[in-house]
């Protein structure tokens, strides 16, 4: 029952936001900073902080709640950046402060996630080599006083909004491995320097930048988790989380692409033939099973807290959002006679959003089809 009442309450709240303060808002799309006055509304609404405890002020939600508002958030919003600047910000308070934060750290920060104060920037990716561990330079060495981290960060989303980073480094290096630990950083922390906001072509206007580490110092009580623990605490399921909980905002973008599309048709008075209405049933009903999913996906997060089974389900997901898209494109060259600007920014924000880390997303299903093919071993 109390996730039912907090469902509703999203769909009634985060609809309403979406409609009123997103929806329509055009330039969004060609801003590289986010909005000053959309964050603060947030804030007044109190719209963030759903994954945090509530004796943190947060809304207690669970997984499936917070892939529910980033549903809404662009299918009625239309805007897939504001979505993604929102989610990091909910994934990193949930998953990583409110999972791996010290008392102290979860006393200081969560309330003020809560109320979006402030807001945190994950710091892994590096130039070149993104997070891998075994290209990682970045790297912290033990003082007297905590910690000195040396090194480059790249791609940080949020970064230019954040006031805290958690900067991943290489704490130690033993027969070829690295370890990696994870140090909460201000963002005033001495050493510590904001590259200018990067000018991506896609999900604007959630932002990125870099940050330049030269003898950045940050105390012992910094460190978080446990020390040589972030690769396989931090970093590897971060991707999971973020893949998996990613799916809520592009099956919302999914929907809206629809209900633009029909809004075209309706102005244009276009008259369908059977195929045309037999394919746009069809992609109703994948968009509607899309968004099954992406709900499936985020409950087998909280069944599943260290190792979730979302690697096959987000495998899939990308695969049918691609193929979906290619559908979506095929049909707006046959029946548009205008170029909508609203609906092509959400086919180029989806189609990047599935791009990323694309990769990494074949390497998986590589490894996939070689454990399907290996012998079977008798016992």
């Amino acid at each position: 029952m109390k996730n039912i009442l907090i469902y509703n309450k999203i769909e009634k709240e985060f609809a309403g936001f979406a409609i009123n303060e997103i929806e329509g808002h055009d330039e969004f799309h060609q801003m590289i900073q986010f909005p000053a006055e959309i964050w603060q509304k947030m804030a007044d609404q109190r719209l963030f902080g759903i994954g945090i405890n509530k004796k943190f002020g947060g809304w207690n939600g669970d997984s499936q709640a917070i892939a529910l508002a980033g549903h809404i958030l662009t299918s009625h919003g239309g805007n897939m950046g504001v979505a993604m600047t929102w989610m990091m910000h909910e994934i990193i308070s949930k998953w990583l402060i409110s999972k791996y934060g010290s008392r102290k750290q979860q006393k200081e920060l969560l309330p003020r996630l809560s109320r979006g104060e402030i807001t945190i920037s994950l710091a892994a990716s590096e130039p070149n080599t993104g997070a891998h561990p075994k290209y990682m330079r970045t790297a912290a060495e033990i003082t007297d006083a905590g910690y000195r981290i040396n090194g480059e960060k790249t791609y940080l989303t949020n970064g230019p909004l954040a006031d805290f980073f958690i900067i991943i480094a290489v704490t130690a290096e033993i027969s070829d491995q690295k370890e990696l630990s994870a140090f909460i950083a201000p963002k005033d922390a001495p050493g510590l320097s904001v590259t200018d906001a990067m000018n991506l072509s896609i999900l604007k206007p959630s932002p990125h930048c870099g940050i330049i580490l030269k003898d950045c110092i940050v105390g012992k009580d910094n460190l978080l988790g446990a020390f040589g623990d972030a690769h396989e605490k931090i970093v590897k399921p971060f991707r999971e989380i973020e893949d998996t909980m990613m799916m809520g905002p592009i099956s919302g973008g999914i929907y809206y692409q629809l209900l633009q599309l029909r809004r075209i048709i309706t102005k244009q008075n276009l008259k369908l033939d059977a195929d045309m209405i037999l394919e746009l049933g069809s992609l109703q009903c994948e968009a509607d099973a899309l968004h099954a999913l992406a709900m499936v996906a985020a409950e087998r997060i909280d069944h599943h807290r260290d190792n979730p089974p979302v690697g096959p389900l987000t495998l899939f997901f990308r695969k049918q959002v691609s193929d979906f898209q290619d559908r979506m494109i095929n049909i707006i060259v046959k029946i548009s006679g205008e170029t909508d600007s609203r609906l092509m920014s959400m086919v180029k924000d989806i189609a990047g959003g599935i791009r990323i880390a694309s990769n990494v997303s074949k390497l998986k299903v590589q490894r996939i089809g070689e454990s399907f093919m290996s012998p079977v071993r008798s016992t």
